[in-house]
């Protein structure tokens, strides 16, 4: 990748650094719980926008996982899927006991991304335990692969609420 590409990369995540600085005010000076949720849905994904910044500038700056970082996070991700699993079984069950509509649709984010980070951290897992036969290319593709896969996972909550906010123009 060209430098100066890079450099408009580390420019964006400076201003996505900046942007959830600012909503981090604003949400902890509101008290509206539903204000609240919807900002931090969007602090999240400005964090996130953050992070896929680094990650582009890491991976087109030639970085690859360690042996001793690949066994700590072999370690890390073992233990975040068994809780992520554990979490979604209780999560599917008290799911089956809500009979509110509304609430139940609310509740159903929360199980439809305990799934997506369950099948995430599984992925991340296979490749971090392959990491020592890929190349440079495999590692980045499989990586890219893993993203692509997370954009095509359900998530009802942000699909409802796009199609409310089409609706209303």
């Amino acid at each position: 990748m060209k430098r100066e590409i890079i450099e408009k990369l580390k420019e964006q995540k400076v201003l996505e650094d900046e942007m959830a600085k600012r909503l981090t005010t604003f949400y902890n000076s509101t008290e509206n719980p539903l204000v609240k949720l919807f900002i931090h849905w969007i602090i999240l994904d400005t964090k996130k926008h953050s992070d896929i910044y680094q990650t582009l500038i890491a991976l087109n700056s030639g970085v690859i996982v360690g042996d001793i970082e690949k066994d700590r996070m072999t370690r890390e991700l073992k233990t975040h899927i068994s809780e992520e699993l554990e979490m979604l079984k209780r999560g599917e069950e008290i799911g089956e006991e809500i009979k509110d509509r509304n609430t139940k649709k609310l509740f159903d984010i929360v199980i439809d991304d305990e799934r997506r980070h369950h099948q995430i951290l599984v992925e991340l897992l296979n490749i971090i335990e392959k990491v020592d036969e890929m190349g440079r290319e495999d590692w980045h593709r499989r990586l890219y692969e893993v993203a692509e896969a997370e954009k095509r996972i359900p998530r009802i909550g942000r699909k409802r609420y796009v199609q409310r906010g089409r609706e209303a123009r």
